[in-house]
C-alpha cells in the first residue's frame, strides 16, 4: 500500500468479468491515477465523480461470489426421498410393485420442500432466511426405485428428484442425458425448481449444448413463478448482455424481485449497482440497505463492503468501530482484505474504541457467519 491514510475512489465491478465474477457495468476509460490513493494492481479505475481523496475503493466481487457465470455443478444436490411432498397419484388402475407401497408411505410423512418452493410468489417483504448447513445425503437403492416408479407415472416432484439424482450420480450412475430428460418432463409440467435447474444446464453447457437462449427461457419460466434464484440469474444476464441485449433497467428490476424474496446474492448485486452508480443513479443509502440485508445472511462481500462504506461515511454514518467490526466478520467468512480496510479503520481508533470493535465483531460473527 502506498499510504495507510490516503484512499482511492471506486473501481468498477466490470473489471472482474474476465475471472467470471458478477459485474454490472461496461469497461470505462482509464483516468489519471492519483499518487496519494490506494491502488489495486492491474484493475482499471472508474472516472472520478468527486475530488474526494479520503475514500476506500469499491471492493470487487471475487470469483467465490456465485453468479450466473459460475463453474459450480448445474444441479443442486438435495435429498431425494425427503422432498416427495406432493399427494400420491390416485389413479384407480395404478398398482405399485411389491415392497414399494411401504416405502412410499414412509416418505410421504416428510414435509420439507425445495428452497425455491418455500418462497411465496407474491411476497414482497424482505425476510432473510436463516443460514443452514448443507449436506449431501446418499440415497438408498430402494429409495431410488420408489422415486423412479412414481416419476414414470407422472409424479412431478419425483421427476425433479430423479433428474437431480442422475445429474449428481446419487443412488444411480451419473447420466446427464437422463438428468435432462427428467428435468425437462418436470419443467414442462410447471415445476419452477426443475425449470431453474434445466436453465443451469443450458447456461453452463452441462449435458447439453450451451445455449443461452434456452437458458433464458427456462429461467424466465421459473422466475415468473417466483423462483428467486432464477430472477437473480436473469438480472445477471441483462446486466452483462449474455444472450440478451444489455439492459440495466431490466437487470435492476430482476435483482429487486429476487432481493425482496431474500436472495443474498441479488441483494449484494443490487447494492453494487447503487454503490457504483455508473449505469443507474447512485444511491448510497439504498446500497447500504441491500448490503446490510445480504451481510446479515452471511454474504462476505456485502459484509466487507459495509465496512468500507462506514469508513467513507457513504449511505451510513462514518463509524470506524463498525468499519473494523464488519471487516473482521468478512475476514472470518474467508474474504480477502485487498484494501487493507481493517488496518486503516483500526489505526483511527484508540484502545477503548478498539475494544468496542472487538466486542462488536464477536457479536456479529456469532450472528452472521454460517454455522
Amino acid at each position: 500500500m502506498k499510504s495507510t491514510h490516503s484512499l482511492a475512489i471506486a473501481l468498477p465491478l466490470s473489471a472482474l468479468l474476465l475471472t467470471g465474477c458478477a459485474t454490472s457495468v461496461d469497461e470505462p476509460a482509464e483516468p489519471p491515477v492519483p499518487t496519494t490513493r490506494l491502488e489495486i494492481p492491474e484493475l482499471p479505475q472508474a472516472p472520478e465523480t468527486t475530488a474526494d481523496t479520503n475514500r476506500l475503493q469499491i471492493p470487487t466481487l471475487p470469483p467465490a461470489a456465485e453468479t450466473a457465470a459460475d463453474d459450480s455443478p448445474a444441479i443442486v444436490t438435495e435429498p431425494v426421498v425427503a422432498e416427495i411432498t406432493q399427494e400420491p397419484i390416485t389413479t384407480d388402475t395404478l398398482t405399485a410393485p411389491a415392497g414399494v407401497e411401504t416405502a412410499i408411505a414412509d416418505t410421504t410423512n416428510d414435509d420439507p420442500a425445495t428452497d425455491a418452493n418455500q418462497v411465496a410468489n407474491n411476497d414482497h417483504t424482505v425476510s432473510p432466511p436463516s443460514i443452514q448447513p448443507s449436506a449431501r445425503p446418499q440415497h438408498r437403492t430402494d429409495d431410488i426405485s420408489v422415486v423412479t416408479w412414481r416419476a414414470e407415472r407422472g409424479h412431478i416432484p419425483s421427476q425433479l428428484l430423479l433428474g437431480k439424482a442422475y445429474a449428481n450420480g446419487d443412488g444411480v450412475t451419473r447420466d446427464l442425458e437422463q438428468a435432462r430428460l427428467w428435468l425437462e418432463l418436470a419443467s414442462m409440467q410447471g415445476d419452477r425448481t426443475a425449470q431453474y435447474e434445466l436453465g443451469n444446464m443450458y447456461y453452463q453447457g452441462v449435458g447439453v449444448r450451451q445455449d443461452y437462449l434456452n437458458a433464458r427461457e427456462w429461467w424466465l419460466e421459473s422466475a415468473i413463478s417466483g423462483n428467486d434464484k432464477a430472477q437473480q440469474k436473469l438480472g445477471y444476464m441483462y446486466s452483462e448482455g449474455i444472450g440478451v441485449e444489455r439492459d440495466f433497467s431490466k437487470a435492476k428490476n430482476w435483482y429487486v424481485k429476487a432481493a425482496n424474496l431474500g436472495n443474498a446474492e441479488a441483494q449484494t448485486l443490487l447494492g453494487s449497482l447503487y454503490h457504483e452508480g455508473n449505469r443507474i443513479k447512485p444511491d448510497y443509502t439504498e446500497a447500504v440497505k441491500w448490503y446490510r440485508l445480504a451481510a446479515e445472511q452471511g454474504h462476505p462481500h456485502a459484509q466487507y463492503t459495509l465496512g468500507v462504506l462506514h469508513h467513507d461515511g457513504l449511505g451510513a454514518e462514518q463509524d470506524y468501530v463498525k468499519c473494523a467490526a464488519w471487516v473482521e466478520v468478512a475476514l472470518a467468512n474467508n474474504y480477502t482484505d485487498d484494501l487493507d480496510a481493517g488496518t486503516l479503520c483500526r489505526s483511527k481508533l484508540d484502545d477503548q474504541s478498539n475494544a468496542a470493535a472487538d466486542a462488536l465483531a464477536t457479536l456479529w460473527k456469532a450472528r452472521y457467519l454460517p454455522q
